[in-house]
């Protein structure tokens, strides 16, 4: 199943290696922010508040990724980062098919869920993605936090990926909450329970405020510092210019895996859990939000992707197999049915299949 999958990416969304070879990069400018950040990670740049050079002084871990690589040219450290972003994206489908026997004990049940994200930006980014925003890296680790059972090594490892990508902050509630659920047998749970819950909570918050406080310590001593606001296109202004775009934006995030989402709203208004309820939504919909004030909306949706499993989760221990089956089996087909795009600054890019770019590279 792991290699049927990780062919399925690579033959629907075949990744542009040549930028590798090509000397008319159009990447090459932030492939170069990403390289200084490497060989001086608390150095400071100086860039144009919009752009994305702007935007990644505190995204250290990939930087600290490139200083790991056995090579001293600048760009082929970066090229190491997403060679270890493939690697990533390997490990991540391992850990998914994992997760999913270890949830639900039904080989058709797990493959629907597992290919389900082959044709979505989350199970794609890992190879396709040669802009450096390292999303497969955040996914991966956030998988890690998700798998791991110790709180305190769960949320340990989760702080990697908010040095990865702020985006990972804001979607931590949800990781937070699936170990609630997790640690309760994914049965109702009151609010009392869920605060009596301090074994998870502790870690949790302890791991968020040390990475703020040297978020902090950074942002003193070495002047780094993340531009936010209209100057920076983050912010209230950037939501109303791409107002008509955002629906089509957010739904391609996940295509037919929005369903999981209004499965698991059902199953706990269902079950009367509405305080279970007002957390899952109101955590999604912050995250909906942030993401539609800036330009790459759908990739700063998919961060939320432990929704995701989360709502597997509540399928698989709450309803019988085959209800499980009629659902993934549903969302598989919407995803297969609806061609993947990225959305970005006004423009939704296609993720093109194999035989299409070749054909495109071999008749030039």
């Amino acid at each position: 199943m792991l290699i049927f999958s990780l062919l399925s990416v690579l033959f629907f969304a075949l990744p542009s290696y040549e930028r590798f070879w090509n000397p008319n990069n159009d990447y090459k400018s932030i492939w170069t922010a990403i390289a200084n950040q490497i060989e001086h990670p608390l150095k400071a740049g100086h860039y144009d508040p919009r752009s994305h050079e702007a935007k990644i002084a505190f995204r250290l871990f990939p930087a600290l990724i490139g200083q790991l690589a056995p090579f001293s040219e600048p760009l082929s450290r970066v090229m190491f980062i997403f060679f270890v972003q493939h690697l990533c994206g390997v490990l991540f489908f391992l850990m998914l098919i994992k997760w999913a026997y270890a949830t639900v004990a039904d080989k058709v049940s797990v493959f629907l869920v597992v290919y389900s994200f082959v044709f979505v930006y989350i199970g794609r980014c890992f190879f396709y993605e040669f802009y450096p925003f390292f999303d497969g890296i955040a996914f991966f680790i956030m998988m890690m936090a998700l798998c791991l059972k110790k709180p305190w090594a769960a949320f340990a490892v989760l702080s990697f990926a908010y040095w990865t990508d702020e985006r990972a902050v804001i979607a931590s509630p949800l990781i937070l909450l699936y170990h609630l659920l997790d640690r309760g047998g994914w049965q109702t749970l009151t609010p009392k329970q869920m605060l009596a819950n301090y074994r998870t909570y502790i870690p949790y918050f302890a791991t968020l405020g040390l990475y703020a406080v040297m978020r902090l310590v950074l942002q003193a001593e070495y002047d780094l510092h993340t531009p936010v606001g209209g100057r920076a296109d983050a912010g209230f202004s950037v939501f109303l210019d791409q107002l008509s775009h955002i629906p089509l934006a957010v739904v391609l995030a996940y295509e037919g895996s929005w369903l999981l989402i209004g499965a698991a709203a059902y199953v706990f208004l269902t079950n009367r859990s509405y305080s279970l309820l007002a957390s899952y939504l109101g955590i999604l919909v912050i995250i909906l939000v942030v993401s539609c004030c800036v330009w790459d909306v759908s990739r700063s949706v998919s961060y939320s992707f432990p929704a995701l499993l989360i709502a597997f989760g509540l399928l698989a221990n709450r309803y019988p197999i085959r209800y499980t089956r009629y659902v993934m089996l549903g969302i598989l087909c919407f995803n297969l049915l609806i061609p993947t795009y990225k959305y970005h600054f006004h423009n939704f890019f296609w993720q093109v299949p194999a035989p299409l770019k070749l054909v495109h590279y071999f008749l030039g």
